[in-house]
């Protein structure tokens, strides 16, 4: 009994945890508690359990026009709506291609009062509408809507379609952008994101049967926090930014936060703690594959089509982990017309999985992760014993700081710089 009164108080402890957090984000949320079900062993031929979120539906039929209104990106330290992004829907197109696009698909639209194809003028109308309204219109003709409507006051703009297996609707005040879009049928989630375009952003991620929620807020001041339940799984958090949070959680970061976003169609931004975009800073810093580097490479290519299929797949994964090393050797194999046919299929199978590592390169380019220090000091500690040299050459050019490659010595090195740092802050403000 009282092992069972303490759980039952740790897990009450959560819901109020998790109330306050919804509170301190500005979300009336009714938190309620139930008694955590008994697990179940997975008989042969039953389906593994879909952890709440990751069911299939319409925002997966229509991810793409999703991601045409929704991508989140950096901005400093902080996480915002890409407002870019909208306007790039037809870069490189000339005006006709892109009213023959939108025409496409527009069209079957027709006056049922006068007759008449409609898609034209509509065509025309969207390719001079904001970019964000333009977004949201062709994520409305994708989902074939049966009802729409508008309004305006003021420097409030909204528009709103219903039908189609998708509700949606996004509101304009000014700078702030707010969608809000749910699927009317099973699994029933519904997303909303608002940006006030200085800073503030509210996440929030349900489902119809309440097994899912996830709230986010990021504050004007920048102050990131995260209430996330699924099932009987609740995580709660907070840090100064949503750059302190993710150091504080990349875990969860990377393996579910993201993840559920992305899931929903929503383009979310590389993270510096992404094992692809760590491999890649470290290709940057090591530099040329060394000789013994390259007969490996060229050993795990030779392993793609090895008699063990246990080999084969251990080659496969590490080559495609670590494709941002690899990439010239990969490429080259790839184009080899004289492979063997498992080899070619497990060679295009890796290329595809990487197909976005430009991007991450103009990540790491972007943010200047061979040169942060703060960052490098984590890499040398999660990095392989065989690299860390080459980041401790990188760490001592930019601090003159001879500490080896020692994880251990460089962290405390680096808490105490930072620690002076704050005091010297400090004392200048007094």
């Amino acid at each position: 009994m009282i092992g069972s009164r303490a759980a039952n108080g740790n897990k009450h402890r959560l819901g109020f945890l998790l109330l306050a957090v919804l509170v301190l984000l500005g979300c009336a949320v009714i938190v309620t508690a139930e008694a955590k079900k008994p697990a179940t062993t997975i008989q042969a031929g039953e389906k593994k359990q879909v952890e709440s979120g990751f069911e299939k539906g319409k925002f997966q039929d229509l991810t793409v026009r999703i991601n045409g209104l929704l991508k989140l990106t950096w901005k400093g330290s902080a996480l915002r709506l890409d407002r870019k992004h909208w306007e790039k829907d037809f870069e490189g197109k000339t005006k006709d291609e892109a009213l023959k696009m939108l025409k496409a698909e527009r069209r079957g639209r027709r006056n049922m009062w006068g007759g008449g194809d409609w898609s034209v003028r509509e065509a025309r109308e969207m390719l001079d509408m904001n970019p964000v309204e333009r977004a949201f219109k062709r994520l409305q003709s994708a989902c074939g809507s049966n009802s729409s409507g508008s309004g305006s006051g003021g420097n409030h703009k909204y528009e709103y379609f219903r039908g189609g297996d998708l509700n949606g609707r996004i509101d304009i005040i000014g700078k702030s952008v707010a969608v809000t879009l749910e699927e009317i049928n099973s699994p029933g989630r519904k997303i909303a994101v608002r940006d006030d375009g200085w800073g503030l952003l509210r996440i929030m991620v349900s489902d119809a049967k309440g097994d899912l929620l996830l709230v986010a807020g990021q504050s004007s001041k920048g102050r990131f926090s995260v209430a996330h339940v699924s099932g009987d799984t609740v995580f709660a958090a907070t840090g100064e930014s949503f750059k302190d949070f993710y150091a504080k959680h990349q875990r969860y970061v990377d393996e579910r936060f993201f993840p559920v976003l992305k899931h929903m169609g929503i383009i979310v931004p590389w993270g510096q703690y992404n094992p692809k975009v760590k491999q890649t800073v470290l290709a940057k810093i090591v530099g040329p594959l060394t000789p013994d580097q390259a007969a490996r490479g060229k050993t795990l290519i030779e392993q793609l089509n090895d008699n063990s299929f246990k080999k084969r797949r251990e080659a496969t994964g590490i080559l495609s982990a670590q494709f941002a090393r690899y990439r010239e050797l990969i490429e080259q194999a790839a184009k080899k017309k004289s492979n063997p046919p498992e080899t070619a299929s497990r060679l295009k199978k890796i290329v595809k999985e990487n197909t976005e590592q430009g991007d991450i390169e103009k990540f790491v380019t972007g943010r200047k992760l061979t040169t942060d220090v703060g960052y490098l000091i984590w890499l040398i500690g999660d990095a392989p014993a065989d690299d860390r040299a080459a980041v401790a050459a990188t760490l001592q050019r930019l601090t003159n700081q001879k500490l080896g490659p020692d994880p251990v010595a460089w962290k405390k090195w680096w808490s105490q710089k930072q620690a002076d740092e704050s005091i010297g802050k400090t004392e200048k403000s007094k």
